[in-house]
């Protein structure tokens, strides 16, 4: 365990989501640590217990796992001798080969100064429970007793253990203004704030950790957290809390299509946590083109999930809003044997209801012989609307409450957020000399520009760009297809999470979908403004041929280039595939003079692209009837979407 924010470690993981015996045992050990006695409340945390009970739910209704060998540890349950007796009991002690295990962590973690020479930094990481405080640092766990745990079991024949850290072990940015919004929470706990002491690693040799990496198992496949230099988060959606990483990993896995590869999957886990918190970078490390299979059931063609229960009236499925469950959305449902997951089945449900990690349902007409145990296959989704959720803090009531009036007035898409409520921003209030000042935060605490203007008015308008930028993200990034007929993948020339500075950089995008289709791609800029990249003046045909990479701007025009532009913030790029051909934009691009083509109006353009998909989408297939024009939902078939996002930056932060 030498990696940083270290989330997700697996050996021999293809044997986890596939069978490996009809006598294998399936058991998991899952551990979540909210309460921590002896520490201040900042270290307080409040996801945990919810990170394992989801994937708890995760592991019983899609990945084999009997309740009863599922075994929780909650809080103060969860000490140290806690923790290593059930490892020992409800693992260790058992096990047997081809015996698949689980274990999970959600808490802090820490660092201690390394005793056996074996780590490179010096520093041995550590789990943190419960019962660990400044008269009992030495309660931690650290990653050299969970060696000798996987050790024990590795002695005893067990090849398929799969081990999940949900903290972090580098608090190097831990940032003031992070907390003060109260959006999330590092899961890390500094040695100084134990101790009182720094930790002073030792000097190992350069053998020493040569030996340490030749020593790890080939088949250990590590997702990382973050970065070294980041943080993970324990965050709310919803008006629920999570880890960050728990809750996207536990989404993606829920919606991996068959065979997906892992480095498939944490693509999909990078960009979604991303879109939420852009300066946590989750990492990759091992053999990311090894598959994840989706269930130790039969293989099933398309991803699905699983009815838990079922009578003449409510069927229950195993997946909810954090899976991207919406109310109004169809599901058929196929026998829990059918394998190929096509066709009318036996028959199809709407959701009527969500819950965090479940969700109710109706039989529609002709719907019969539906039990738990079934699979269910998302074929219409319902994109509700939707609203800018922003808190206002600071300045005091008097000025407060005016800039909220303002902030309702001018601005028909921001609706204030509350306590069952998570907002999407923060606007930070200050009054001073007769003037008020303002900037936003991002949900990760990252501020934007500050404006000082001498009424509520004039600041709500300096604002509005920003708040238009985020509100536009915030509807692009939610119209994905959960369950596309084909994929489309959109990428950029640097590493995820890239910074680019304006007056300076160009970008460069690559498009590739697995099936011949029409793309549009979409860029929405810092300023709120929406660009049309592709097709563009020089490619006005939006045809793209299957496996075929295309690059923005094409390589063949030197002159075509991207220019990055202010202001500072975040930006996204969308693309839209179509099998069939369809102009999204309404625009002429054999007739243009510039290069791209900007929208006159980005927001409305935004605000109306869920609808002209749908209607685009109803009018070139054939719909059964639980998808008929005049439903709200919009099938799942014939289109498919991507996106990635990025931060511009002013380049004078690096003369700093």
């Amino acid at each position: 365990m030498r990696r940083h924010c270290l989330l997700f470690v697996a050996l021999g993981i293809g044997a986890l989501l596939a069978p490996s015996g009809a006598l294998a045992a399936r058991r998991a050990l899952l551990v979540g640590v909210n309460d921590y006695p002896a520490l201040q409340e900042r270290f307080q945390l409040r996801g945990c217990e919810n990170d394992v009970r989801l994937m708890a739910g995760l592991l019983t209704t899609k990945f084999g796992f009997a309740p009863a060998d599922v075994k929780l540890l909650l809080s103060r349950e969860a000490t140290r001798d806690g923790i290593a007796a059930a490892f020992r009991t409800h693992l260790l002690e058992p096990a047997q080969p081809g015996d698949v295990l689980f274990f999970q962590f959600s808490g802090h973690g820490s660092q201690v100064a390394d005793q056996d020479g074996d780590e490179e930094d010096g520093l041995d990481e550590t789990l943190v429970p419960c019962d660990v405080g400044p008269e009992s640092v030495d309660r931690q766990i650290t990653d050299d007793q969970i060696a000798r745990w996987l050790t024990e079991l590795h002695e005893k024949g067990v090849r398929d253990v799969t081990f999940v850290v949900d903290a972090c072990h580098s608090g190097t940015i831990t940032k003031d203004l992070l907390l003060d919004t109260d959006l999330s929470r590092p899961r890390y706990v500094d040695a100084m704030d134990l101790t009182g002491q720094p930790v002073l690693p030792k000097e190992t040799s350069a053998e020493a950790g040569e030996r340490a990496a030749q020593e790890a198992p080939a088949e250990v496949v590590v997702i990382s957290g973050c970065k070294a230099d980041q943080q993970s988060n324990d965050a709310r959606f919803g008006g629920t809390y999570y880890g960050a990483l728990t809750y996207f990993l536990h989404a993606a896995l829920q919606n991996a299509s068959p065979n997906v590869t892992y480095a498939e999957l944490l693509r999909d886990v990078q960009r979604r946590v991303q879109e939420r918190f852009p300066t946590q970078t989750p990492q990759l490390d091992g053999r990311g083109d090894r598959p994840v299979l989706p269930s130790p059931q039969a293989p099933a063609a398309r991803p699905f999930v699983v009815v838990t229960r079922a009578d003449a009236d409510t069927v229950q499925i195993a997946a909810g809003a954090n899976a991207g469950v919406t109310v109004g959305s169809t599901y058929v449902v196929y026998p829990a044997d059918d394998k190929t997951l096509r066709g009318a089945g036996l028959g199809t449900i709407e959701i009527t209801a969500v819950q965090p990690d479940q969700a109710s349902a109706r039989p529609l007409r002709g719907a019969r012989g539906i039990q738990a145990g079934c699979r269910a296959v998302e074929e219409a989704h319902y994109y509700p609307p939707d609203r800018l959720y922003v808190r206002v803090d600071g300045a005091g009531d008097a000025p407060t409450a005016a800039f909220t009036a303002a902030l309702r007035d001018q601005v028909e898409y921001v609706a204030l957020a509350n306590d069952e409520r998570t907002p999407d921003r923060v606007v930070k209030l200050r009054a001073a000399d007769g003037r008020l000042s303002a900037h936003v935060i991002t949900p990760d605490g990252l501020p934007g520009r500050a404006f000082a203007e001498a009424n509520p008015a004039a600041l709500v308008a300096a604002l509005r760009p920003e708040l238009e930028n985020a509100y536009a993200i915030k509807l692009l990034a939610r119209l994905e297809n959960p369950n596309p007929s084909f994929k489309v993948r959109l990428s950029f020339d640097r590493e995820t999470n890239p910074v680019y500075y304006f007056g300076r950089d160009k970008v460069n995008f690559r498009v590739q979908a697995d099936r011949d289709c029409y793309i549009t791609v979409l860029d929405i800029g810092t300023s709120g403004k929406v660009t049309v990249l592709f097709p563009n003046r020089f490619h006005p045909d939006n045809r793209v041929r299957a496996g075929q990479t295309y690059v923005l701007p094409s390589p063949d025009r030197p002159t075509f280039q991207i220019a990055v532009s202010p202001p500072v913030g975040r930006e996204m790029v969308k693309v839209i595939a179509t099998e069939e051909p369809v102009n999204l934009t309404g625009l002429d691009f054999t007739t243009m003079r510039s290069t791209f083509a900007s929208l006159p109006d980005s927001l409305g353009f935004v605000t109306g692209l869920a609808s002209r998909v749908r209607d685009f989408v109803v009018r070139a297939r054939p719909q059964p009837p639980a998808t008929a024009p005049e439903a709200q939902a919009t099938p799942t078939a014939g289109w498919a979407t991507d996106f990635v996002t990025f931060q511009i930056r002013d380049p004078r932060e690096q003369s700093r």
